[in-house]
């Protein structure tokens, strides 16, 4: 078992939680750390009231010890996926058909960095009001975008 701090444990209970409401945790540690690039990936093992779970930091993710029973397997799963999900936004960001919608994609990333960071009420409420103008955003360009069609067609 490898020394956590408050802070982790919390964080990792938190994110678990939010991800699994209906499984109530009974056991988590840390049991391994690994730097990849400039990204720290800390595993832990969730026991909960039904079955088990693997927790990893670095763009943290949940994942079945019974899908991977195997923490390597589970943590190069991890790093796989960490590794080709911005290549993978990247070229969607390059479709030509979403570029009316790109203040639509900063608004949601503005609120999604802003939800990774927060820490108190205001913070949340924050996220809130960011979440509300984009989705003001969405609908604008939706409904352009569907009079651009309409007209064209």
């Amino acid at each position: 078992m490898l020394k956590a701090t408050e802070e982790e444990i919390e964080e990792v209970r938190e994110y678990f939680e939010w991800q699994a409401a209906d499984l109530g945790v009974t056991f988590m540690q840390k049991v391994y750390s690994e730097t990849v690039g400039h990204t720290r990936h800390d595993v832990w093992d969730i026991h909960t009231n039904k079955d088990r779970w693997w927790v990893i930091t670095g763009g943290t993710k949940l994942y079945s010890q019974e899908q991977f029973p195997s923490m390597d397997l589970a943590l190069t799963f991890h790093i796989g996926l960490i590794l080709r999900v911005p290549r993978t936004e990247e070229q969607r960001e390059n479709d030509l058909r979403i570029l009316p919608f790109a203040n639509v994609f900063a608004k949601m990333e503005e609120a999604g960095t802003a939800l990774t960071q927060a820490q108190s009420l205001t913070d949340y409420q924050a996220v809130g009001v960011r979440c509300r103008e984009a989705l003001l955003e969405l609908i604008g360009v939706a409904q352009d975008s569907a009079r651009a069609m309409a007209e064209s067609g």
